[in-house]
């Protein structure tokens, strides 16, 4: 490190100094301002105990986890609206201190102003620079998992090691680091590393300004003119792999626990790479807690000073849920998503066998058949769908890209020329092409949730296995054979001889032909059994001959193999159970749906755009549901009928009469009156 960066991490540390000071005196006003106050009835505010928050995953999933984002003037939601506030939070300088800064670190070449190691000047002038542009990208900011079983000093080490190897690849910009302790609980180690996206240059008062973009934030066709890929996509999964192999190599130096040190260095990859990665090194417990669970994403945004916006709650209470599930889930049964990703693959792989390949609207009819639902993406631009996305019935809804059967792979898989076009609804001729080709038997559906669970458990039989025969070879070689091991007992009889007896022997063609006749003689004696059973005890008919192709003795002379018939697949019990709870929730669901969607169409003012997007919605509900659509259509004949059912006759209420005689008096009153008129 240079003598620059230190005085500026110095003058980091002084700006810490001063904020808690600034901390320590508001403190101490608040409670002077507190004891002076005379009846005040006002209560002090309860401490609000942390709990920490409990795992998801299991104990045994990989603890890594890195992320890229970049702050920019419309970042709201997804990222840090302004850099320099970002920087404050994630080196201690905002309102509450630097509790949770547990080391600092700058990277910078011997080269660079010892202004541009200010890194709030270094943030104001990026913003500055991107104010010119709507939408610019202001800096980049890197977050990081560490171990939590390692000593400060390595995990340091990592902080430093990683920050270097980053400034070489960012074009020697200056590198800010921070390394945060745990908040809520013990494990959550982290660091934040930022970086500017432009070149620094110096000025002549000893000031810099911000030039042009670095490489890695290049636009593509200058990437691409620099001998580049026009996108960063493979640097940026290269350097996840580089952050996972530095944690990995650090773990396994000062804890010496290899498994745990290998979960680290496969963790930049996706759950179901990971799981393969365990059974070849014969991790047994990773591939038991995970070969059957989904991977948990992040639980949305927090409650972040730097974002000055709330956290979307729905979005963070769908993913609560969805790790909730992924994790809740038994051993013995696969999750939604990797279900739902074992059904695609495996009704893909029917419709290949039977033909389904070249009308997009064939496939989709077929999946539906078979209880797999499969949704084009409108694409803004053209009439072409632009992506996939595939649901179990009664199942959640999965985009193509995350059960690894893209719109560009099921395409390719297919053999399709183009992108299908995208339509919500099936046409009339392509049902009637699809039942004519189902009834001429050319089409056989399947069901989708015993294939996906078959493949789905048989695949996670097999990583069991492999894992467990993996470490069942290492324990074997890793055992060292005790000395006072008694010698293998000697081979008695006809098994003597050596192996040298046994490769000099040669088989001659007369001994070839007996043992063939040894064999045929070996088969038919149970047939030759069963008729003189049948002779002798008179059965009316003989029974049933084996087979031709069955099971054979195994030659040593490598003319027969023992043939196994392969097991019939054994479905779950729970499939069924599962069928019946997803039939359940789907058709409650599409109640509710049906409901809100119908009082929304008729109570909504007509012309209005929530009454055009209630009917458009409704329109596609029915189309997708015919037994909805039943079921409305009916509605609507039943209120037209009780419309024109004329209305009955309203009765003549007749009024009780006085029982005083008032009423006959007023009767020969009005009687008076026209006699005298009259």
């Amino acid at each position: 490190m240079s003598d620059k960066a230190r005085a500026a991490i110095q003058r980091i540390q002084q700006m810490q100094d001063e904020n808690r000071r600034r901390k320590a005196a508001k403190a101490a006003a608040r409670l002077m301002d507190k004891q002076t106050r005379e009846g005040s009835s006002k209560k002090s505010k309860s401490t609000k105990v942390r709990t920490p928050r409990a795992p998801r995953a299991p104990k045994s999933a990989s603890q890594y986890h890195f992320n890229q984002k970049y702050s920019n003037r419309a970042g709201k939601n997804r990222a840090p609206k302004s850099c320099t506030d970002k920087l404050k939070y994630d080196f201690g300088l905002d309102e509450k201190g630097d509790e949770r800064v547990a080391f600092i670190y700058i990277s910078a070449p011997d080269k660079i102003p010892a202004a541009a190691l200010d890194l709030l000047a270094v943030a104001r002038e990026a913003e500055r620079t991107a104010g010119r542009q709507a939408n610019s990208r202001q800096m980049a900011h890197l977050t990081g998992s560490l171990p939590e079983n390692l000593s400060n000093e390595a995990r340091a080490e990592i902080v430093r090691t990683l920050c270097d190897h980053l400034r070489a690849q960012r074009d020697d910009v200056p590198i800010f680091a921070a390394m945060h302790a745990p908040d809520k609980d013990e494990k959550n180690w982290h660091f934040h590393i930022s970086h500017p996206l432009r070149h620094i240059h110096p000025t002549e008062d000893g000031g810099f300004i911000m030039g042009e973009r670095i490489m890695f934030e290049q636009r593509a066709a200058v990437r691409k003119a620099a001998g580049l890929e026009p996108t960063n996509h493979s640097e940026l999964r290269d350097w996840r792999e580089h952050v996972a192999n530095v944690i990995t190599d650090a773990v396994a130096k000062e804890t010496g626990d290899l498994q745990t040190a290998e979960r680290w260095r496969w963790g930049h990859l996706t759950l179901e790479r990971q799981v393969e990665k365990a059974a070849e090194r014969g991790d047994v417990e990773f591939v038991a807690d995970s070969v059957l669970r989904d991977a948990t994403i992040k639980e949305g945004l927090n409650n972040s000073p730097w974002r000055k916006t709330p956290p979307r709650d729905f979005t963070r209470s769908d993913a609560q849920s969805h790790n909730a599930q992924a994790t809740s889930k038994e051993k013995t049964v696969p999750a939604p998503k990797l279900l739902t990703q074992a059904a695609v693959n495996a009704i893909l792989e029917r419709a290949k066998a039977q033909g389904i390949t070249t009308d997009p609207e064939q496939l989709r009819l077929f999946a539906r058949d078979c209880g797999v639902t499969i949704t084009w993406a409108k694409s803004e631009s053209s009439s072409k769908a632009q992506g996939v996305s595939y649901a179990l019935a009664g199942g959640p809804k999965f985009a193509g890209k995350n059960v690894g059967m893209s719109l560009k792979r099921l395409q390719d898989l297919m053999g399709w020329d183009e992108p299908p076009a995208y339509s919500r609804v099936h046409k009339k001729a392509d049902v009637q092409k699809y039942e004519e080709a189902k009834a001429a038997g050319r089409i056989k559906p399947d069901d989708a949730l015993t294939a996906g669970a078959t493949a789905a458990m048989a695949r996670a039989n097999n990583l069991v296995k492999q894992a467990k025969e993996v470490a069942a070879r290492q324990a074997t070689k890793h055992q060292t054979p005790a000395k006072t091991q008694p010698p293998p007992p000697k081979l008695q009889g006809e098994l003597r001889a050596s192996a040298a007896t046994v490769k000099e022997k040669e088989v001659k063609p007369a001994d070839l032909l007996k043992e063939l006749q040894d064999i045929t003689d070996e088969q038919n004696q149970p047939r030759q059994q069963a008729a003189a059973l049948t002779q002798k005890n008179n059965f009316p008919h003989p029974p049933t001959p084996r087979p031709a192709g069955g099971k054979r003795r195994l030659l040593d002379i490598g003319l027969t193999a023992k043939l196994k018939p392969a097991p019939a697949p054994t479905v779950p019990s729970w499939v069924e159970e599962e069928k019946e709870r997803m039939k359940k929730e789907q058709a409650q669901r599409l109640d509710e749906k049906y409901s809100k969607l119908k009082k929304l169409y008729q109570t909504a003012p007509k012309q209005s755009f929530e009454h055009n997007k209630a009917r458009e919605d409704l329109t596609n509900l029915l189309y997708d549901h015919p037994h909805l659509k039943t079921r409305y259509f009916e509605q609507l004949k039943k209120e037209a009928q009780e419309r024109a059912r004329p209305a009955p006759e309203p009765t003549p209420v007749e009024h009780p009469r006085p029982s005083d005689g008032r009423h006959q008096k007023l009767k020969n009153q009005s009687r008076r009156q026209r006699q005298r008129m009259g």
